[in-house]
Parts: C-alpha cells; structure tokens; sequence
C-alpha cells in the first residue's frame, strides 16, 4: 500500500505540474480539499489509512472545505459566492420558464 500511494503521490505532482520535485512554492497555485479529521471514518484511524477511507468511503459530510488557486472558495459546506450563485440560477430558471410556458 505503501508503494501505492507514494505513485499516485508522484503523478498527482506530475498532474499538478510540480515536476520539480517541490510540492509547493511561492506564488504557485494550490488547489486543496480540507476533510474533517473527526468525522467518524476517520476519528481514532491512523493517518496511513486515510487514503484508501477517502478514496473508496468518503463522502460529502466528510468534505468541510475546497481551496481552489490559493483561496477559500467552500466553508463548511457553503460556497462563498452560495448567495450570488443561487441567485443567478434563480434567474435562468425563470427565464427558462418564461420561455417554455407561452
């Protein structure tokens, strides 16, 4: 397992565009998924377990927050821009609706 997750390490780099060797540096873009450690899946597990628990039995309520290019975008479930999004979707449907009801 060891093995396993030290390659899909070294082609996430890749795939991230750290070809390197440096995981992080000044100015790069970072791009991160914040998981809540005291969810029940993951509570009283070792940290080597964690990979194969998120890959194969996570789901949303063990996602608290996404970072996206350096910025908090998710908080605890709620987008930051949730209010101008719902708005915005808000307003699609009722032009789609205006138009499929004449």
């Amino acid at each position: 397992a060891s093995h396993l997750a030290m390659s899909a390490l070294s082609t996430g780099r890749t795939a991230a565009g750290f070809k390197d060797g440096r995981v992080l540096s000044a100015g790069a873009a970072f791009d991160a998924l914040i998981l809540d450690g005291s969810h029940a899946l993951l509570a009283n597990r070792s940290p080597s377990s964690w990979w194969s628990i998120i890959i194969y039995a996570s789901d949303a309520t063990m996602k608290i927050g996404t970072i996206s290019k350096g910025r908090l975008v998710i908080d605890r479930h709620r987008h930051l821009l949730d209010d101008t999004i719902h708005a915005s979707f808000t307003g699609a449907m009722k032009t789609l609706q205006r138009h499929l009801i004449r």
